[in-house]
Parts: structure tokens; C-alpha cells; sequence
């Protein structure tokens, strides 16, 4: 690969569950506010916070905790990821120094929305069916 757009990333150990406040990040090619309808010209990224799945700002917009995580800003300050970054990455920088994909982006309300959070996919729940389709 040797495109700087493009890049490994590990994959999480099974059913990873990230600790409160933990430092995210997500990158996409989305808008860069709410109802736009020009897609980013660049790769973007945004630093989240992963929250507590009990939390109001989670329960309200998550349904199955067991395969979803929500991330946002704390305090929740209106950073996320917006239309057009869905499939992309949230990841970690683990203790190992590499980048480790938490979720994939799945959807929010609207984007950017104060006291909201953002739904992404919990990859660490679907490692069996990854590793099957890559072996």
C-alpha cells in the first residue's frame, strides 16, 4: 500500500469493552457539519470519548449494548462523525504503540449535536465472523 489515505489497522482482542472516557479516534471522508451535501476533500479525523453505555446520552439513541458502543465529546461539545463517514474506523492507540479498530461508524442524530452521542459498530463482537472471512 502506498497511499497515505490507506493503512493496516490490528484488530481488537474478543469483546473488548473499553473503559469510560476512553481517548477515540474516528477518520472519514464525510461532511463536516449537518446537512451538507459537499463530502470532505481530505481525510478528516476527530478525537471522541467512549461513554458509558448507562449514560442517558447513550440509552437514548443505542439498542443492543452488546454490539454497539457510543462515543462523543466530553463536554460534549458537538464533535462527531457526520453523514458520509459511516464504515469508517474508531480506534485506539494501544499500549503496544498501534492503532486498533474499536467500531465502525454506524449513525447518530444528525451530527455534531450538542449533549448526543454517536452508535458505531463493536468490531470485538464480531471477530469469529471477521477472522472466517479473511482466513
Amino acid at each position: 500500500m502506498n497511499d497515505k489515505t490507506i493503512a493496516k489497522v490490528c484488530l481488537p482482542k474478543r469483546n473488548t469493552m473499553l473503559m469510560d472516557n476512553t481517548e477515540l479516534i474516528a477518520v472519514g471522508w464525510g461532511t463536516t457539519y449537518e446537512n451538507s451535501e459537499h463530502a470532505s476533500d481530505s481525510l478528516r479525523q476527530v478525537t471522541l470519548t467512549a461513554i458509558n453505555s448507562s449514560s442517558s446520552l447513550c440509552t437514548s439513541i443505542a439498542h443492543d449494548m452488546t454490539t454497539q458502543l457510543c462515543a462523543g465529546t466530553i463536554p460534549y461539545s458537538g464533535k462527531d462523525t457526520c453523514q458520509g463517514d459511516s464504515g469508517g474506523p474508531l480506534m485506539i492507540f494501544n499500549n503496544d504503540k498501534q492503532w486498533e479498530i474499536q467500531g465502525v461508524t454506524s449513525y447518530g442524530e444528525g451530527c455534531g449535536r450538542r449533549y448526543t452521542s454517536g452508535v458505531y459498530t463493536r468490531v470485538g463482537y464480531y471477530l469469529d465472523w471477521i477472522n472466517q472471512t479473511i482466513e
